[in-house]
């Protein structure tokens, strides 16, 4: 719930095609132990169910545990959360008390408790050191991996940044390809005004590695071109990154317009075969890659409308109205639909 949707949306799909059952809007409240096997009571969606399960991991969430320590006697403040309280050299309100790790506050993760040790050890040994990391990245171990570093789209711009987003497909990567593991996307985050790199989220093939040079992006303050110039080895996963960068800034050119196009051709074809339901993955699938895609809005826009769904198709053709405004046959488009959708008596 912390990450980008879209990351998700890719893990639970690779979850599906594995077997696995994927249950939102569900919360558990407890557990028992019947015929040898472990069951979940809870609700999903509203109602009561049940599930059988062989293991149960309970991952909902950390807090501190600072009952039996003693740590009053210590005098060291703790925070509202119940985390010891720290300053930017990571020192406590007890002078020459120093917190790490997890009970200094989130995020609570390894990397962040080493860096965080080595301050702290240079703090001690005298040296002008503080906790000064513009960002701590984050890595999910699961299938595709999911890696990000600073903020996603909705963050950014809940920040109050106008933003611009880059996105490049692991299914336009060779070295990807020749792993055969091309699903996934890494995409970059960058300021409108100035092309800084606010964020940058993986999902797909070795993402816990290739998050190391996102961070770093931001840690310098670099800008999308910053990385879309910086010259990377050829054919690796890290191009992937290259590219998103340059997309944000309209520079990508690996990802050409005719790979935009391909899907919206072929999802034409899929059409004329009468395999709509190909047709509109396509569709959708040119539109990720291309979200300025316009023919890919109007394609939709006519299979919606031949499906009778016209919000849906009026909802297309205002899309692709509002990239190609001149376009007068859009225009007449969308008064049709709306004349369907308001017939005169």
């Amino acid at each position: 719930p912390t990450m980008d949707r879209e990351l998700g949306q890719l893990v639970a799909k690779q979850i599906r095609a594995d077997g696995g059952t994927v249950l939102t809007r569900a919360m558990a409240s407890g557990w028992e132990l019947r015929d040898g096997k472990t069951v979940v009571s809870g609700e999903v969606k509203g109602e009561a169910r049940e599930i059988s399960a062989d293991v149960v991991l309970v991952a909902v969430g950390r807090k501190p545990v600072t009952d039996g320590f003693a740590i009053e006697a210590s005098g060291v403040e703790l925070d509202d959360d119940g985390f010891i309280a720290v300053d930017e050299r990571l020192e406590t309100n007890v002078p020459g008390g120093y917190a790490v790790g997890d009970e200094a506050g989130p995020p609570m993760l390894a990397h962040k408790a080493s860096y965080a040790g080595e301050v702290v050890a240079e703090v001690i040994a005298g040296r002008p050191a503080t906790n000064d990391a513009r960002v701590v990245p984050n890595v999910v171990f699961s299938d595709p991996e999911i890696a990000t570093a600073g903020l996603g789209k909705q963050d950014a711009e809940a920040e109050g940044h106008e933003v611009k987003v880059g996105k490049f497909p692991f299914a336009a990567s060779g070295r990807a390809l020749a792993l055969g593991d091309s699903k996934g996307f890494v995409k970059v985050v960058a300021a409108a005004a100035d092309d800084r790199v606010l964020g940058i989220q993986i999902v797909g093939p070795e993402a816990s590695d290739l998050i190391s040079e996102a961070a770093l992006a931001i840690e310098l303050g670099a800008s999308a071109a910053d990385i879309g110039s910086t010259i990377h080895p050829h054919p690796t996963l890290s191009e992937a990154v290259m590219e998103a960068a340059k997309h944000s800034i309209g520079e990508a050119i690996q990802v050409q317009p005719d790979y935009f196009a391909a899907y919206n051709n072929r999802g034409n074809a899929y059409r004329t075969m009468g395999e709509d339901r190909l047709a509109v993955k396509d569709y959708q699938k040119a539109i990720e890659v291309n979200p300025r895609h316009v023919n890919a809005y109007v394609n939709l826009g006519g299979y919606y409308a031949d499906t009778e769904n016209y919000a849906k198709a009026l909802e297309m053709y205002k899309r692709a109205s509002t990239l190609s405004p001149e376009s007068t046959w859009i225009v007449r488009k969308m008064k049709e639909i709306v004349a369907l959708m308001n017939p005169l008596p």
